[in-house]
């Protein structure tokens, strides 16, 4: 068919097959396996899925990726849901790797990519990009920083995509502790991943001199930014930025009620462009609330707006996600996942079970990125 088309016209008709369709035509031809497993094709694939995944009033699209955990078997489970009323599963996605904890922290994720850390209790320097459309995987050489070249330290990793190069990073900030007390030494050490360049390198950390959150907090990727949560030296809270770009550190403040509250107490996440924070209020293990609070224009302090208030006496645990239609994904006591309607104050529950503290959720399109890499590699073949 390639052979009576002009080029270009055949690219077109390649682009508006599905991923799955894409893999198969792959192995038709030297020819056709050269044109999608291309740069300039993959890009492009990733722009045109990018604009059909984000609709007119800029929400997410209706594709969820789930992860939930089982002790009984000691295994995670990945699966692909719409997000309807019974989050209906699309797909079940192979997940190769096994984790020396019970299970990978996902760091966050963006164009089909899972940045998966193995540091969730049990610390390796076991890091991986793994897109489960295409089972393409990458794990990451091991970090300057470790415990052994500096002694003791806290870090805080992000990850996102920057559009500026192409080019999907992973950002470490390691804090070295002091010689005296639990000081950190400022400024940190950050080291920034290029796919493209599959190397870390260190880059220019003085614009960030802040008590970062450790591994188990939470990031954000929004507007081609990584955020996290942060103290400054007088312990005020507030979030800061890294953009993926220029890679220049900045600062936003938080809702004035939240500067001074617990920053273990809350945690940071993406809701399509906008950033969401989520409090919540009561001891560690006997939380009564959580409060959800919006960034509804980024950048502006002044337009952050609480959006509810969620009882957690009946038994509801931690917020999870977001809905497009504004339910929240919550997870129970008792190890449920379930979908609270804020105006209603009622549950659904939705068949979805699991360990209360192993749920992710998050908006995922299925992507191309990482086909051009050659291969798996080794240490990703050797987790099968």
């Amino acid at each position: 068919m390639s052979d009576f088309l002009p080029r270009e016209i055949f690219f077109e008709i390649l682009l508006r097959l599905p991923h799955k369709a894409l893999l198969q035509c792959t192995t038709v031809c030297k020819s056709w396996n050269s044109m999608i497993t291309s740069p300039n094709f993959i890009t492009t694939h990733l722009n045109r899925t990018t604009l059909s995944y984000i609709t007119n009033n800029n929400t997410p699209a209706d594709l969820l990726l789930l992860r939930q955990y089982f002790e009984s078997g000691n295994k995670e489970r990945y699966s692909l849901r719409r997000d309807n009323e019974t989050l209906r599963r699309y797909a079940r996605l192979e997940f190769p790797f096994e984790s020396q904890n019970p299970f990978f922290r996902i760091v966050g994720s963006c164009n089909g990519l899972l940045c998966l850390s193995d540091d969730f209790g049990f610390y390796t320097y076991t890091i991986i990009l793994y897109n489960p459309s295409i089972r393409k995987s990458v794990t990451l050489p091991g970090p300057r920083v470790t415990f052994k070249t500096h002694g003791p330290y806290k870090f805080a990793l992000g990850f996102g995509f920057d559009a500026k190069h192409n080019d999907h990073k992973v950002v470490r900030i390691a804090n070295i502790q002091g010689p005296v007390g639990l000081e950190y030494i400022v400024p940190p050490i950050v080291q920034l991943y290029s796919v493209a360049s599959g190397s870390w390198r260190e880059i220019d950390s003085s614009a960030a001199p802040y008590e970062i959150i450790d591994r188990y907090w939470s990031q954000a990727f929004v507007n081609g930014a990584i955020h996290w949560l942060a103290s400054d030296r007088q312990y005020d809270n507030l979030i800061l930025s890294f953009d993926m770009g220029t890679e220049v550190f900045g600062t936003m403040k938080l809702p004035p009620c939240l500067v001074r509250s617990f920053v273990m107490d809350m945690s940071i996440k993406a809701f399509g462009e906008s950033l969401l924070v989520v409090e919540y209020d009561g001891a560690l293990f006997f939380r009564e609330s959580c409060s959800i609070w919006v960034m509804k224009e980024y950048g502006v302090a002044e337009s952050w707006s609480k959006r509810c208030t969620v009882s957690l006496r009946g038994g509801l645990g931690t917020a999870v996600a977001l809905r497009k239609k504004g339910e929240i994904l919550m997870s129970t006591d008792d190890g449920e996942l379930v979908s609270y309607h804020p105006e209603t104050q009622q549950t659904k529950d939705l068949g979805i079970h699991g360990t209360k503290d192993s749920f992710y959720v998050d908006n995922y399109m299925e992507t191309l990125v990482l086909l051009n890499n050659s291969a798996r590699d080794e240490e990703s073949k050797n987790a099968d």
